[in-house]
């Protein structure tokens, strides 16, 4: 570059540069604007301003520079927050199992049922065996003092009670005391195992899980399915003299049936879809633990056994109008300390399934977590975070020329202390260089977020794109899903009426 001889030169210099890094942009093909859109955009952008006007400068003050716990009251009172929940935001292609609900409306059901306990040892003595806030289902009271009826508990509104619903979020100021923030992450779904794997509850919990996304508008979901065995109760594991009575369970070994669990689910989604849902969703992706265990062969079985889909698996999980339901196959939990996604690669290479990946990689900030490029080798269609790709700017073309899609958790990156602060969250330089991405909320429940808009203001207002960007970011979430081309098309064209009749209904508000 020549050095500038004219201040008209020197601001064409910059003009010229900008626009080139415009031609890259993921969402450069998104058509224009509508008139209408545009008046959204400018009210949009007039109220972002407004809201840097007043903290720009002032540490720990800008929403996106908070961690969300701490913000969340603050987004609520914003005001785009309104605009971005009347959205009809699209889909949600990365949620798990076991954290797709909310905490309130589930601790009012567990609290409706009389057989639902939860232990509580005040004095921390027998932390080790059985840890605070465990949530069993009885037949029958145990005998054990440190079993607390929950709903007793919850009518008295007791510490006890009050705590124990503390252990299932994220979303209060013990996050920041947490030294190894996935410990306490894990923490919750400790909490939750046992009664979860209650068919009662387990039916229940889903139902009304996908009722609550639709609600906060997603018509489509794509859920990360751990697997495990169903039963009646908790009693096999009562816990007397403060240990579990049951013998601890086998692993269990897929069979050439799909285990109850994913029928059941299936099952679930169907019972909402029935139950005021008509156009909603669901499918699922199976998703088996890399944590480091003692039983890692009988994993690897595991997962072998859900890439293969026998005849009897697609045609038990076929959805009510033909399509699957089961789409595909992933790996979870964090990927620092446990599995790499190379362990698993020459078994699943071998599988030769035909399987779709949505491999789980780069959930990390280390520069030698090579999941990623494991990810890209092995062909997955879609990367659950990748948040590392920013080192690895080969892969980074790689993924962009490739068209894979990278399925954006910003609150979830920062809750787990990724990328503390939203405006320097990686999903900006992504969408620069053109990579597509998906914005997604990853653990709802834990982090008490609802749909996607949360995550949604947060990008906008972290990240400084416009209207046109966040509908790429939604038709997003059907163009990357993992649907047919027909389902597809259906999803997008209702999609394309709903968000006008949403333009339109925001015209009054911007006048």
């Amino acid at each position: 570059m020549k050095r500038a001889t004219s201040y008209e030169e020197y601001l064409a210099a910059i003009e010229s540069i900008k626009k080139q890094d415009k031609t890259t942009w993921f969402s450069a093909g998104e058509k224009a604007l509508t008139a209408d859109e545009q008046k959204l955009d400018s009210y949009m952008k007039k109220k972002r301003d407004a809201l840097l006007g007043e903290k720009k400068y002032i540490y720990d003050a800008y929403s996106p520079a908070l961690m969300f716990h701490k913000a969340k009251t603050d987004i609520m009172n914003n005001d785009l927050f309104d605009i971005f929940k009347r959205m009809p935001q699209g889909g949600n292609l990365h949620i798990h199992t076991g954290a797709a609900w909310n905490t309130e409306k589930f601790t009012e059901m567990l609290a409706s049922n009389p057989n639902v306990y939860v232990y509580w040892d005040p004095d921390n003595a027998f932390q080790r065996t059985i840890p605070d806030g465990k949530l069993f289902l009885f037949s029958t009271r145990p005998d054990n003092p440190h079993c607390y009826n929950y709903q007793q508990i919850a009518r008295l509104n007791s510490k006890i009670f009050i705590e124990s619903k503390k252990r299932l979020t994220f979303i209060d100021p013990r996050v920041d005391d947490i030294e190894y923030i996935w410990g306490g992450f894990n923490d919750y779904f400790t909490s939750i195992s046992s009664i979860l794997k209650v068919r009662s509850i387990y039916k229940d919990y889903y139902v009304a899980a996908f009722k609550y996304q639709y609600q906060n508008g997603n018509d489509y979901i794509e859920i990360r399915a751990g697997i495990s065995a169903l039963k009646e109760n908790n009693d096999d594991e009562q816990p007397r003299n403060d240990e579990l009575t049951g013998t601890p369970a086998k692993p269990m070994i897929y069979s050439a049936t799909p285990p109850e669990c994913l029928t059941l689910l299936k099952e679930a989604y169907l019972t909402a879809k029935r139950e005021g849902c008509p156009d909603l969703k669901v499918k699922a992706i199976v998703a088996p633990s890399r944590r480091t265990s003692q039983n890692f062969d009988e994993d690897i079985t595991n997962a072998i056994a859900i890439l293969k889909q026998t005849p009897a698996w697609q045609q038990a999980l076929k959805d009510d109008d033909g399509s699957e339901f089961i789409v595909g196959f992933d790996l979870v939990s964090e990927e620092d300390i446990n599995h790499k996604t190379d362990d698993y690669a020459k078994e699943i290479i071998k599988a030769n399934s035909k399987v779709d990946f949505f491999f789980h990689d780069g959930e990390s900030n280390w520069v030698d977590n090579d999941n990623i490029h494991s990810a890209w080798a092995l062909g997955t269609r879609r990367i659950g975070h990748g948040i590392n790709l920013y080192n690895f700017p080969t892969l980074l073309k790689k993924i962009r020329e490739e068209d894979i899609c990278l399925e954006i958790c910003p609150i979830s990156n920062q809750m787990l202390r990724y990328t503390k602060d939203l405006r320097i969250h990686p999903v900006a330089q992504f969408m620069q260089q053109g990579v597509q991405c998906a914005i997604c909320s990853d653990d709802p429940q834990i982090f008490e977020t609802a749909g996607i808009y949360y995550d949604l203001w947060e990008v906008y207002h972290g990240a400084m794109i416009d209207l046109r960007d966040i509908k790429k970011l939604i038709k997003n979430s059907y163009i990357y899903s993992a649907m047919s081309p027909r389902e597809k098309a259906v999803k997008l064209a209702a999609w394309e009426v709903k968000w006008q009749k949403y333009i339109r209904d925001m015209q009054p508000l911007i006048k």
